[in-house]
């Protein structure tokens, strides 16, 4: 049994944080590797804040293009013909 009473889980990702959240630790550990180029075996508990805010600023940027793109597949039929 995994313990998973850590209040304040959100603050220390740690292996209670990546148990519970596998995909985060994939997505951290694949920017830690591509940032450093380091090995995986030396990957750190606290990454430095600034590498939180790079994660998620891309992700965000990410979010926004695919965002117009879906937009602009949803609306493009909706659109109608105009004769003049």
């Amino acid at each position: 049994t995994v313990r998973q009473n850590n209040k304040l889980l959100y603050q220390r990702p740690s292996y209670e944080y990546y148990d519970l959240y596998r995909g985060t630790l994939i997505e951290h550990m694949v920017f830690y590797l591509t940032k450093t180029g380091g090995d995986a075996r030396l990957f750190p508990e606290n990454m430095p804040v600034q590498w939180f805010a790079e994660i998620y600023d891309t992700r965000f940027k990410i979010y926004n293009v695919l965002q117009r793109r879906k937009r602009l597949e949803h609306e493009s039929p909706l659109k109608r013909a105009l004769h003049h």
